[in-house]
């Protein structure tokens, strides 16, 4: 289903909107907050009971093509059907919202693939409800595979601190994956400059139009978040100072990953810049090797024109050595040219 098809619905409508196939559902339930470290995988809403709810600190789903599988549960938690519409709009922009009870925010997460030169961009929403934290992912959670090591061999300060920081571990987690697949692209912006500085070619150039055009796709989405978020001052009155003092400091990774977007859109348009100057003076050359080709052959061509003419009294015409001398004044105009071309520096 895409945007279109939602035209004419009620606001709050709860379906999948987006194009990626991925009929994979489960529901993952992880206690990391505590003492020791459990993970529960479900199939349906159905089977989680009321003790896991209660005893869970984070709640990763996997795959939004099935909304009915855990809409009806989230919506008797309390998520609003608003907030349930963004979370499985995979289409939707990006930003963060600060609501009465948490922090609900939609992240496009990239991950560039330097051989193929593809970019893949993974709907992630982060929602903190009721002292507890909901990941959303549209396709699968490898990429918080990491993350969730780091829960289980409990480093930082995770298990001795509330939802509110296990929010921001989750975010700082989202902006990092962010900034590595950034680092990615700007590698492959490197090794295009090194290629463009030995040889320009048509394929080199076609390269850039296509990291420029990934760049942008990237910064339109992540812009979006990036202004929502350090447009933000006030964070729930319910966070500890910790994790507001965290949250503040998140800010600069955030304006990083901007600044990084901002320099390799640059980047591309002066490499652009750089093969079509190239390519121009390449072609500038070409032109003045014709150029002074013809211009070798100007001469010649009104020698043999004059002596070409049907005219019985051309001097030297019937000479004994009038081809010999014809031979020799055309290699001395030839020599003089070249010679006004070497004086003038064009050689």
């Amino acid at each position: 289903m895409n945007s279109f098809d939602k035209i004419g619905k009620a606001p709050g409508t709860v379906e999948y909107v987006g194009y990626k196939d991925f009929n994979l559902f489960q529901i993952n339930s992880i206690q990391c907050q505590r003492k020791e470290y459990s993970q529960k995988s479900f199939k349906t809403s159905d089977a989680i009971s009321r003790e896991d709810q209660k005893n869970t600190d984070l709640w990763i789903v996997q795959g939004l093509q099935k909304p009915e599988l855990i809409s009806k549960y989230l919506h008797d938690l309390g998520v609003e059907n608003l907030t349930l519409e963004d979370i499985f709009n995979t289409l939707h922009r990006p930003k963060l919202d600060v609501l009465e009870e948490g922090v609900f925010c939609v992240l496009k997460i990239p991950s560039f693939d330097q051989k193929a030169v593809k970019l893949e961009i993974e709907h992630v929403c982060v929602l903190l409800h009721q002292g507890q934290v909901w990941i959303f992912c549209e396709q699968t959670v490898d990429n918080f595979k990491v993350l969730l090591d780091r829960f289980r061999a409990q480093k930082g300060n995770v298990p001795k601190t509330g939802p509110d920081y296990l929010f921001y571990a989750v975010l700082d987690f989202c902006i990092d994956q962010t900034l590595k697949g950034l680092l990615s692209l700007e590698d492959s912006t490197d090794e295009l400059e090194l290629q463009l500085l030995q040889d320009v070619q048509t394929a080199s150039i076609q390269e850039i139009f296509e990291l420029k055009s990934i760049s942008l796709k990237i910064k339109r989405r992540y812009s979006m978040f990036a202004n929502a978020f350090l447009a933000i001052k006030d964070w729930p009155v319910n966070f500890e100072e910790m994790t507001t003092t965290h949250l503040r400091d998140l800010r600069d990774q955030v304006q990083l990953c901007q600044s990084k977007l901002d320099s390799i859109s640059d980047r591309c348009a002066y490499l652009i810049e750089f093969a079509n100057l190239v390519l121009s003076n390449r072609t500038n050359d070409i032109m003045r090797i014709l150029t002074m080709i013809a211009t070798i052959f100007i001469p010649l061509g009104f020698l043999a024109g004059v002596f070409g003419m049907n005219f019985d009294m051309i001097p030297g015409l019937k000479h004994p050595w009038g081809f010999e001398g014809f031979i020799a004044l055309s290699t001395l105009t030839t020599l003089i040219t070249l010679a006004m071309f070497r004086h003038w520096k064009w050689l």
